[in-house]
């Protein structure tokens, strides 16, 4: 049985492993405009403000830190070897061949829009597969760096070192089944999470979606360390600009493939990031996107 010591001394220890700071915006009464007064006389700490008010131009040490990554060829090396990340084996869901997409762009972005409520049948595999490769998959186009030659993607990334990893929580898919997987873009392959079973409704409270219909969720997973040591504090802005590229994306190639979907900032990032396993420290999920068959 643990004595009060023990329990003392394993508290001492999390909280020596833990990163914990208190809720700034819990110290103000009132709503969000009073929040951002106090926050720009200097009242009360505000990340967000304090990240827009400092970040005003490039340090020294990013150029230093650019330059080698560049003189090295760094970022190429990492995106070569990447498809050694991904997972083949039986587990893997092998997704259908993706269909071309013959939608005009004028037409692609005048039928754009934020969809939050679906069709009462599910998304198809293909729909799933050609929605998710024109978006977030390789592109036939190669660029070589020096000597060094890598596939491009469909979407932009900060320096080419593509930070940002994308699940989907699968509820309503035909031929895939429910659960929470890796997108893996090399093999245009979705890979599990073993063991994991999802909440829509969880991960997004109070959410004015029709989560009954839903076929699933979009989680953005930004990995700190994947940009940090290149960008230095331009980490954050160059990640969160490369989720908004391919949420974008995702939503203007979803009519043509009948997937709706709409962006979601609202939702529970502790549920998600102890779904998906991350340490909240490197790892965080960023972003969310709820999806399902248009109707």
């Amino acid at each position: 049985m643990e004595t009060v010591e023990d329990l003392a001394e394993l508290r001492a220890y999390v909280n020596r492993h833990s990163v914990r700071s208190a809720a700034a915006p819990n110290a103000v009464n009132g709503t969000n405009d009073r929040y951002y007064e106090a926050a720009l006389d200097g009242l009360t700490p505000s990340p967000a403000v304090s990240y827009l008010l400092n970040l005003t131009d490039m340090t020294l040490k990013d150029y230093r830190s650019i330059g080698a990554y560049n003189a090295m060829n760094i970022a190429a090396s990492i995106a070569a070897n990447r498809a050694m990340e991904e997972i083949e084996n039986s587990f893997t869901v092998h997704l259908p061949e993706p269909r071309p997409l013959r939608t005009r762009l004028t037409r692609a972005i005048d039928e754009r829009r934020s969809v939050r409520t679906f069709a009462d049948s599910p998304v198809s595999a293909r729909a799933l597969s050609s929605w998710i490769f024109w978006s977030l998959g390789l592109t036939t186009r190669r660029q070589t760096f020096r000597d060094v030659c890598v596939p491009a993607r469909a979407h932009a990334s900060g320096g080419g070192l593509y930070p940002i990893t994308t699940w989907f929580l699968v509820d309503r898919v035909s031929d895939v089944p429910s659960g929470v997987y890796r997108y893996q873009p090399y093999n245009h392959t979705l890979y599990p999470r073993p063991g994991e079973e999802h909440d829509l409704e969880a991960l997004f409270p109070g959410g004015s979606f029709d989560l009954a219909h839903a076929g699933g969720a979009v989680l953005y997973e930004f990995d700190l360390d994947r940009v940090l040591m290149k960008y230095g504090d331009l980490s954050l802005l160059t990640g969160l600009i490369e989720v908004g590229n391919m949420a974008h994306s995702l939503e203007l190639n979803g009519p043509t493939c009948g997937i709706g979907s709409c962006q979601v900032a609202g939702f529970d990032k502790a549920y998600a990031q102890d779904l998906l396993g991350l340490d909240g420290l490197n790892s965080h999920v960023v972003f969310t996107q709820v999806f399902g068959r248009r109707g």
